[in-house]
């Protein structure tokens, strides 16, 4: 038994002591996390103001705006706006110029407004414009968009948009066309629309979720609900990077006779177990530096208390049972073959079985004491993946006694699981030539 360390610390070496895996699982987490604090910083930043000249064309209701056209050419910003429409006389600009120039007051736009009625002819010549940076935009209304009941075929408008124009720029025009839009409609049936929308505006929740030690913190539903996927992301990549790296190296060194030199110094269970526990070692490096780069994101977000300490314990009790699940199937494959092409044909069966909690995802951690969810947690090897989701989940607390029922039942899986790989291990790391059967797999088992 003195040996397995030996074969352990030579696994862990020459996966975990690389250039390829230090940077990816050690060096990249380590430099998200500085950005975790700088990328709100960024988002903040605020946009600069749309400035240039939109071109509306639209249905015989728009009158000719000349005097807007000519004396907000050339200008922009709030002042001029406001100058400009109190200079108006009455009856001079249609409902949905009047609604453009005001709708422009609030929002973050420096638009020299131009309005057209109905001049479609023109319209490849604006769209030169356009495209020569003349003009910011050039806005169609199709003719019967101003109705009160206007139909589906109708109630649309285009935009063509200059090169190289941003989507919030792009989000500020639509806006802009769209309320004016909505704004003329509601205002030739007499009412005001801005006691209408006041009227229909929702109210706005904000929930806070008081903390066990006191005090209160922001409760944010999408944290809840991303938190079991990524818990069981977090224990999935863990377990099968390792995994494949065990598969891979068992091969290779099979295919190389390296594993004929090792047995003539150790026992076929002493290297399985070796390996099995060097690359448990690499697993869990991975599990603990990415996931303290998600804790690290859930403290920025002053949402640290989402992840109690009894989930951390039930999450390494379920990454164990996880990783020895995943080892034994992929040791007695790699062990079983000679080639990485012929690992795969008798990997797909159980990686069918095991994706299963990935598509599952959204119904279990929805309703984490439903039926599927406790008929699905008790078949191995989906266990742990399955109650990972379970204990995570934000809706009503799992039985105790079902998590340590399913930890009894799925470390005892682990240790079957193990033994049949065992067995299947002495026989398959001196066997080459034609990869072996599942049958045959069985017959491996019971040899003597």
């Amino acid at each position: 038994m003195k040996k397995i360390p030996a074969v352990a610390w030579r696994e862990f070496k020459h996966t975990a002591l690389t250039k390829a895996f230090i940077i990816g699982s050690i060096v990249v987490p380590v430099l998200i996390i500085p950005l975790l604090v700088v990328l709100p910083a960024l988002f903040s930043k605020e946009v600069e103001p749309l400035k240039g000249t939109v071109v509306l064309i639209g249905p015989d209701v728009l009158e000719a705006a000349d005097e807007l056209a000519a004396s907000e050419r050339g200008r922009s910003g709030q002042q001029a706006l406001e100058e400009t429409l109190e200079q108006l006389p009455e009856g001079t600009v249609d409902p949905l110029s009047k609604q453009m120039a005001s709708s422009m007051l609030g929002s973050d736009a420096e638009l020299d407004l131009s309005f057209r009625r109905g001049e479609y002819a023109e319209l490849e010549d604006l769209k030169e414009q356009v495209r020569s940076h003349d003009l910011t935009a050039v806005v169609v209304l199709q003719d019967g968009i101003l109705e009160r009941h206007p139909t589906r075929e109708f109630n649309r408008f285009e935009v063509f948009v200059r090169p190289g124009l941003s989507a919030r720029h792009l989000e500020i025009i639509d806006d802009l066309i769209s309320d004016a839009v909505v704004e003329t409609r509601v205002g030739a049936t007499g009412m005001k629309y801005e006691e209408l929308r006041t009227m229909m505006r929702a109210p706005r929740s904000e929930t806070m979720r008081l903390q066990e030690g006191g005090g209160e913190a922001v409760e944010y539903e999408w944290a809840k609900r991303l938190i079991p996927i990524a818990f069981m992301f977090l224990v999935w990549i863990a377990t099968f990077t390792s995994g494949n790296y065990l598969l891979t190296s068992t091969i290779e060194e099979k295919s190389n006779k390296v594993m004929e030199v090792l047995l003539s110094a150790i026992s076929p269970f002493q290297l399985m177990a070796g390996k099995i526990l060097g690359q448990a070692f690499v697993s869990l490096v991975t599990l603990v530096m990415y996931g303290g780069l998600g804790i690290a994101a859930l403290i920025a977000l002053s949402q640290a208390d989402l992840v109690p300490i009894s989930m951390i314990i039930w999450l390494l009790l379920f990454f164990g049972m996880a990783y020895f699940m995943i080892a034994s199937i992929m040791a007695s494959v790699g062990s079983a073959v000679s080639d990485l092409h012929d690992a795969q044909s008798l990997i797909g069966p159980a990686m069918m079985v095991l994706i299963l909690p990935l598509i599952l995802w959204m119904p279990i951690s929805e309703a984490p004491n439903g039926m599927l969810a406790m008929v699905t947690s008790w078949i191995p090897p989906l266990i742990p993946f399955i109650m990972i989701l379970r204990v995570t989940a934000s809706g009503d607390p799992v039985p105790l006694w079902q998590i340590l029922g399913t930890l009894v039942a799925g470390y005892g899986a682990v240790i079957l699981m193990i033994w049949l790989c065992a067995r299947i291990f002495r026989v398959g790391v001196l066997m080459q030539g034609k990869p072996p059967s599942p049958l045959q797999l069985l017959k491996w088992v019971r040899y003597k």
